[in-house]
């Protein structure tokens, strides 16, 4: 694939779309600062803004999702694979939103864990901060001639280094394309070397159940001398007010 064809995907399905369903989404989230938004939130659940991020993406011209969305609340958070069901949104919730959409036959495909309501515990914030370590770690070291197995070698130590590594239960990431998941992966037993135009996700991750799961997920364009990370929605600690 090229880059062109495939940053016009990513721009018009990931960036935009995720940056327009913050603004549509987050003045209805619920918030301790408005009895109508509380009394919202009892009826407005994960599943309801799985439609209304379908909706936005249909009219920004993509063809539909590139993959069911993920909108995982606290706890539920934990299960990488989570399904978007009728989980209450509520004031101190954490939500992991993994979201992609197709444009021209092409995935995106993008991971934020946000805080609903109030800035997040001292425990939360750590696990986040460590999540996002590994995965600005791993994303420093990708460049021509490095294995896959380094980059998720790079992510999983850090997160191992500080004592959760048995709660990173899933690969790196995955190649993206035509499929949100072509063939190939970051994983420890793919010892490939990436190439220039090699395009993948790093989405390192920790799950802890019944209490909170936390994942940050980047698509990256490997170059000749280090990669060019495709989505630009910040990584810092956000929580939604």
């Amino acid at each position: 694939m090229t880059k062109d064809k495939y940053l016009t995907t990513v721009i018009k399905t990931t960036i935009i779309l995720f940056k327009q369903t913050r603004c549509s989404i987050s003045p209805v989230l619920p918030t301790t600062n408005s009895r109508i938004l509380l009394v919202a939130s009892l009826i407005l659940h994960s599943k309801y803004y799985a439609g209304l991020l379908q909706e936005l993406y249909e009219s920004e011209g993509a063809s539909g999702f590139s993959f069911s969305p993920i909108i995982a609340t606290s706890p539920n958070g934990a299960d990488p694979h989570h399904g978007t069901g009728k989980d209450l949104i509520k004031d101190g919730d954490s939500i992991v939103l993994d979201i992609g959409g197709k444009y021209n036959s092409y995935c995106s495909d993008m991971t934020r864990t946000v805080f609903i309501g109030k800035e997040p515990s001292k425990e939360h914030a750590d696990i986040y901060n460590i999540v996002k370590s590994a995965n600005e770690k791993a994303i420093s070291i990708i460049k021509e001639g490095v294995k896959f197995s380094d980059i998720d070698n790079a992510a999983r130590n850090i997160i191992k280094d500080a004592g959760y590594g048995e709660y990173f239960t899933h690969r790196t990431g995955h190649s993206i394309g035509i499929e949100v998941h072509d063939f190939g992966d970051v994983s420890a037993v793919n010892h490939e070397e990436v190439k220039a135009g090699m395009i993948f996700s790093v989405e390192p991750g920790i799950y802890l159940k019944d209490n909170i799961g936390v994942r940050i997920e980047d698509l990256v364009l490997v170059t000749k001398d280090g990669c060019e990370v495709l989505n630009s929605v910040t990584k810092e600690i956000v929580w939604w007010t």
